[in-house]
């Protein structure tokens, strides 16, 4: 039908969709001077005499109506026009230009509590207004919401009720007032998918939504308890807990647990929209912490480590002292510019070879006892291995190794190395 002209106006520029209750077209209207571009939506009735046409011409009518209505809100599409031609009916609605929020939702994609609870309020506004219109939209997902270009609002498209209605006009080809299920599976609660739908089915699949936000998985992905038939949900992104509560009460199974209108969930997300940054922090630590809480306790080093580990530290610092000493120790008197230098020179060699024979002596020590493992680094006194808790059995006993030398026996040493040096570079001074 590319260029066919329908009710006169409207040039279709190409097929946007199709399904059981019709085609959608994107077409331009030729009557005003740019040339604006809308879409048409076709439902073809199929019905067998004139007397059900008539019954299928009323229904239309009285739907067309509810999109107007729905339509004098800035984030629904409004309808533009409706027409009847060849047997078949149209109606023309605003075409938003925009991408939907699918594109936003891709898997593994999450948002954090502030995104979603930005998200909820807006579109449960609009929500708001649908269901004040007694007009239930029975096909929320995010393909059916648009964030529009221009203003990055989100727009409520593509309401079920013209599904109904082509599906009421088709079902044996002849009117009917069965109702039979319309909806997407996994935003769609088990009420409607029993052609029952309510105010809150609109409510279950908006919070299917935005769990889906918190999660970046899909809603036919989520686990259900099998005895209640509650999904099972983690968020992703540190959550307060009073909006996890909000939420499993928006997607309950049962309809008669679900908030019974929109108004009952802007009064309990009122107080999470309200909350301030140092609150919002606070509830990010709270869970932080409670993570850390959950984690099981460091292993703790044995006494022979620690000791072992602190008379190094003491040698070492010992030996920052001596070497401090040597080098800025004041020159005699009586010394020349060229003793001097010297002098300075042959006590960076000395305290130099006394620490280096120290260590080599210790780390020598180390290897024999142990001649599998390097020496521990100072600083690393913890062991990095957690113990587990699923075991209550006390740690094996550290294998027997070789008493470490008395530590007057390195002071003494090294109290030997000083005094020797000193010595030495006085006599090379003098």
């Amino acid at each position: 039908m590319d260029g066919s002209v329908l009710g006169g106006r409207y040039r279709i520029l190409k097929r946007l969709g199709s399904g059981g209750y019709g085609q959608t077209y994107l077409s331009e209207d030729t009557h005003l001077p740019t040339h604006p571009q809308v879409v048409v939506k076709q439902l073809q009735p199929h019905v067998a005499d004139a007397e059900a046409l008539q019954v299928a011409r009323r229904l239309f009518e009285t739907e067309a109506n509810v999109l107007y209505r729905l339509g004098s809100h800035s984030q629904i599409p409004q309808l533009l026009a409706h027409f009847e031609q060849d047997q078949a009916f149209y109606w023309v609605q605003e075409y938003i230009q925009g991408r939907p929020l699918n594109f936003e939702l891709m898997p593994g994609c999450i948002w954090d509590q502030a995104q979603v609870l930005d998200f909820l309020k807006e579109i449960l506004g609009i929500l708001n207004f649908v269901h004040q219109q007694n007009v239930i939209h029975q096909d929320i997902k995010p393909e059916n919401i648009m964030r529009r270009y221009q203003d990055r609002q989100l727009v409520l498209i593509d309401f079920g009720v013209v599904k109904q209605v082509s599906t009421q006009m088709q079902i044996s080809g002849e009117i009917t007032s069965l109702t039979v299920a319309i909806g997407t599976p996994g935003y769609m609660p088990r009420e409607q998918a029993e052609g029952q739908p309510r105010l809150c089915s609109d409510l279950y699949a908006v919070g299917m939504i935005a769990i889906q936000a918190l999660t970046g998985i899909s809603p036919q992905e989520h686990p259900r308890v099998p005895a209640t038939q509650e999904i099972q949900w983690q968020p992703q992104v540190p959550t307060d807990p009073r909006f996890v509560q909000l939420l499993n009460r928006m997607v309950r199974d049962d309809f008669r647990d679900r908030y019974p209108q929109v108004s009952d969930v802007l009064r309990d997300l009122e107080p999470l929209l309200t909350l301030t940054g140092s609150e919002q922090i606070s509830v990010e630590l709270d869970q932080e912490a409670e993570g850390v809480r959950q984690q099981p306790p460091p292993d703790v080093a044995s006494e022979a480590q620690i000791h072992t580990h602190g008379a190094q530290a003491r040698i070492s610092r010992q030996l920052t002292r001596w070497s401090q000493t040597l080098r800025l120790g004041k020159p005699s008197v009586t010394q020349t510019p060229e003793r001097s230098e010297f002098e300075l020179g042959w006590k960076h060699w000395v305290a130099g070879g006394a620490s280096l024979v120290l260590l080599l002596g210790w780390g020598l020590w180390e290897l024999q006892a142990d001649p599998h493992r390097s020496p521990p680094s100072s600083i690393d006194l913890i062991s990095e291995n957690p113990i587990s808790e699923s075991t209550t059995a006390p740690p094996p006993p550290l294998a027997p190794t070789a008493a470490p030398p008395p530590l007057d026996m390195l002071f003494a040493e090294a109290d030997a190395f000083r005094e020797g040096a000193q010595a030495e570079s006085a006599l090379a001074i003098y």
